[in-house]
């Protein structure tokens, strides 16, 4: 009689282990994962009339439907950036 002999790598308590290792590696990659989101941003540059950058500028966006307002300032660069907003209309008045 010639037997075979053969060796696996599961044991009777494997399965519920590898399961569980799955499991949490779905979990870790999921939570890394970026949601999506229903906000918008305002950037821009403002400028003089010799096309200076002005630094310290007061600009404010204005949702239209809502009339929740925001305010910020430009850099030195006279960059201003305005996150986050709620989808929405921004009207420009310059």
């Amino acid at each position: 009689m010639n037997a075979i002999a053969t060796r696996s790598w599961e044991t009777p308590n494997s399965r519920p282990k590898l399961t569980a290792l799955i499991a949490a590696a779905f979990m870790a990659a999921a939570g890394t994962a970026r949601a999506q989101t229903f906000r918008g941003a305002i950037v821009g540059t403002v400028i003089d009339q010799s096309q200076a950058p002005v630094p310290g500028a007061q600009v404010t966006v204005k949702n239209q439907a809502t009339g929740v307002a925001r305010t910020t300032a430009t850099d030195d660069a006279g960059n201003y950036d305005v996150r986050e907003l709620p989808i929405g209309v921004y009207p420009f008045v310059g």
